[in-house]
């Protein structure tokens, strides 16, 4: 199965505007520290549930979910927003996989 969650970037200008948007959207904890580790981490979170039963975010996926990361007017000229998100991504997927999952995040500019 397939989901979808939509990030506007047409007000987004650099990082921190980026990582407030994604942490709104996922509902990452207070304390999420708005940095690509930090980004990567809550993200490896989407299919894990915590010993209290507790995940890094508001979002989850089932096992064979994926989800689709919409980026909705992704401002192709900044490319350090871009290489964030890709290499976001590619961590996320890479302990995907070496746990034994499907990749869990798809990029898809709109």
């Amino acid at each position: 199965m397939i989901k979808k969650i939509e990030i506007d970037f047409s007000s987004i200008d650099d990082l921190q505007q980026m990582h407030k948007a994604i942490k709104e959207k996922f509902g990452f904890p207070s304390f999420y520290g708005g940095n690509v580790n930090a980004l990567i981490d809550c993200w490896s979170d989407l299919r894990e549930v915590g010993e209290i039963g507790e995940t890094m975010c508001d979002f989850t996926l089932g096992k064979d979910e994926i989800l689709i990361l919409e980026c909705k007017n992704l401002p192709y000229k900044k490319e350090l927003l871009i290489n964030h998100l890709l290499v976001a991504i590619e961590s996320v997927n890479k302990r995907e996989i070496s746990w034994g999952n499907k990749p869990s995040l798809l990029l898809c500019p709109l």
